[in-house]
């Protein structure tokens, strides 16, 4: 199941400009899926500057995500791997 959902769903990059960047392009294969709207990335990086850093699950892996009324449209998983990591908040 994690396969059919993770299908045309993975990059791997050098890296990215910070961590908003890396939101944004983890998102963009589940937005042209029309799995998630705009304002489900916008609600994503909006909680983080809110709540803090809750995203980070450990060292070199955090999971993004928001509340499904902010713009789920369906089911779906990213995964955007960086060949140098970005850091959130206090993580470096």
């Amino acid at each position: 199941m994690l396969e059919k959902i993770l299908d045309g769903n993975i990059q791997i990059i050098d890296s990215v400009i910070d961590w908003k960047d890396s939101i944004k392009i983890a998102s963009k294969s589940l937005l042209e899926k029309n799995i998630i709207t705009e304002n489900y990335i916008k609600a994503m990086i909006e909680s983080i500057e809110k709540l803090g850093f809750y995203v980070i699950l450990r060292d070199n892996l955090a999971m993004p995500h928001a509340r499904p009324e902010d713009g789920t449209l369906g089911t779906g998983v990213s995964l955007l791997k960086l060949n140098n990591p970005v850091y959130y908040g206090d993580s470096k």
